[in-house]
Formats: structure tokens, sequence, C-alpha cells
């Protein structure tokens, strides 16, 4: 007789939808870009010789800030798990849903995922 314990079927795990804000490839990589240059403008900046503390400060808060800029552009703005609508807290207006791309199958994956949860 064998003893063992019945095979489980192994738990599905399903990908979360991500979706990043709405805009042309051209405007998104153009703010990149500039994003990325000031951000190393302020990178030269904190690292120079003879700069005043202050400055310093300004300089890494710029960096940090330019960073941050750039996720936001290029990473997902709302996630949609079967669990979790999940906005990026770095998105400066968390209380609405920012306009992304694709916003038709936000809504259906949003609808399809309450329907799972109501059932």
């Amino acid at each position: 007789m064998n003893d063992a314990a019945p095979h489980s079927p192994a738990p599905t795990t399903v990908e979360p939808t991500r979706f990043r804000l709405a805009l042309s490839p051209l405007s998104r990589w153009s703010r990149v870009v500039g994003l990325t240059l000031i951000g190393l403008l302020f990178v030269g900046l904190a690292a120079g010789d003879g700069v005043d503390a202050l400055w310093r400060a300004v300089a890494v808060v710029g960096v940090v800030s330019s960073i941050v800029a750039v996720r936001i552009v290029v990473g997902p703005a709302v996630i949609v798990t079967p669990r979790h609508l999940r906005i990026h807290r770095a998105w400066p207006l968390r209380r609405e849903l920012p306009a992304v791309e694709h916003l038709n199958e936000l809504y259906h994956a949003i609808e399809e995922h309450r329907r799972a949860l109501d059932g």
C-alpha cells in the first residue's frame, strides 16, 4: 500500500498585467533622454571638487528625483493582479487612475478579476 500523499496540482500563477502611462514613443524616449541628461548634470555637480555642501545636497536630491521620474515614465503606473489593483506609489495622483496605454484592457482586467472575487 502506498502511504504517499496524493499529488496535488501545482498552483497556477497568473502574471500581473502592467500598464504604462499613455505617451507616444517619441515623447516617452525624449523625456527619458532629457531626464537622464539632467541626472548626469547633477551627478557631475555632486561629484565635483570645491562644491559647497548645500549645493552637493541639492545635486543628490536632483539625481534621486531624475531617477524616480525616469521610473515613472518607463515603468508601469498600474499593475493588475487577481487580488490587487496597484497604482505605483510614486505616481503623484494616487487617488485617480493615471491615463495608461491600453485603457480598455485595464478596465477589462479589473472587471474580470472583480467577477472572480465576487464569485
